[in-house]
């Protein structure tokens, strides 16, 4: 399955002492190409680190001599990639897929470590909610690909093959847009276009904005996608609604990061996504988000996924991307299938903020 992506501003992290260089890349599953977000990327046998970003993008400093790298992401066999100065420059890393066992009996810790981490965020997130601040304002850069791909079913007749293989090599549809946002809490916001541009089929249906797609942050207790309010697993009582495990848990210098698998309890219904939640010990807050739907039945079929960074003292979305896939659509008498587009890539940069709000600085997108 075809995955696109474009230039991200990448996660440093250096040693003193001696010379280095750095080495960027890519981290991507080795059975489907695409790639891995949030890949936990460590100097060996230390807690210094940083993750890949939500396109598995990554950057990282060489010391002078040389030093071991492991690449680490649930459900996937770690990686020890040796890097020097002479090695490093522009690589691709492939991770494998671990293979599944099935247990008959799984037996769980008498009191499950993950409801606590959990239940420290919820009583967090009220501080950590950026719009909980009095105001603040951002740029965002925008971009919106979407593409096709048949059905399977065979082109009847020389119209019909041309059409695939153009749909096949071609974006449907494009659009980027530059945008601001002010906000002043509690609910009064503003959103203005200082740019955009658009190519590509000119159909209502495509006219999309970013907030249609997902939440600027992951703390309402309901998080509303697509005109369905999903219960937010970091709410009140999600406890009682959600099955949580303790996933892995990340060495960042002296803080710790919880990665925290969530699905739906068995026989409960409602409205429930499942996913991953990375809980820094920096105040229980969130550091990635990846979710979907947990009903795996609906008609459009989307990943969100969340970067946030620490701006000033305060946590705040850096990178919000949705991968969406619409079963079926039809042009013309031709059927085809949306293949899994990436839909508007929210960036934000870091800036400043005090106790008038917070300000972020425009940063050209790479």
């Amino acid at each position: 399955m075809k995955k696109y992506f474009f230039c991200c501003g990448a996660c440093l992290f250096a040693f003193a002492g001696f010379s280095q260089t750095t080495m960027i890349g890519k981290v991507i599953s080795e059975k489907t190409g695409e790639a891995l977000p949030f890949v936990n990327i460590m100097l060996k046998n230390t807690t210094r680190g940083t993750t890949a970003d939500v396109q598995g993008r990554f950057s990282v400093t060489v010391p002078a001599g040389g030093a071991d790298f492991e690449f680490s992401f649930v459900g996937y066999a770690s990686l020890v990639y040796h890097a020097t100065p002479e090695t490093a420059g522009l690589i691709i890393i492939r991770l494998k897929e671990k293979s599944t066992e099935l247990h008959e009996v799984v037996i769980r810790p008498t009191v499950n470590p993950a409801l606590r981490i959990i239940r420290k965020a919820v009583k967090n997130k009220k501080e950590n909610d950026p719009e909980n601040l009095p105001s603040f304002r951002y740029h965002v850069y925008n971009k919106l690909y979407l593409a096709m791909e048949s059905t399977g079913d065979t082109a009847r007749n020389e119209k019909e093959r041309r059409y695939e293989k153009f749909a096949h090599q071609n974006h449907l549809f494009i659009s980027e847009s530059f945008t601001e946002r002010k906000y002043v809490r509690p609910n009064l916001t503003k959103e203005t276009v200082l740019a955009n541009r658009v190519s590509g089929v000119k159909d209502p249906f495509f006219t999309f904005q970013a907030s249609d797609f997902q939440p600027f942050s992951f703390y309402k207790d309901n998080v509303l996608l697509f005109n369905v309010n999903y219960r937010n697993p970091i709410s009140y009582g999600s406890w009682d609604k959600y099955d949580f495990t303790l996933a892995d848990t990340l060495y960042h210098g002296k803080d710790s990061v919880f990665v925290i698998a969530f699905e739906p309890l068995p026989g409960k219904s409602f409205e429930a996504l499942k996913g991953q939640l990375y809980i820094t010990t920096d105040g229980y807050a969130l550091e990635h988000v990846l979710a979907q739907p947990a009903d795996d039945q609906t008609l459009i079929e989307f990943h969100v996924q969340q970067q946030y960074e620490k701006t000033e003292g305060h946590w705040f979305p850096a990178q919000l991307n949705t991968e969406l896939r619409f079963k079926e659509y039809k042009v013309g008498n031709q059927k085809t299938a949306l293949r899994r587009p990436q839909l508007p890539q929210r960036r934000t940069h870091r800036g400043r903020h005090s106790k008038k709000g917070i300000r972020y600085a425009q940063r050209r997108v790479r």
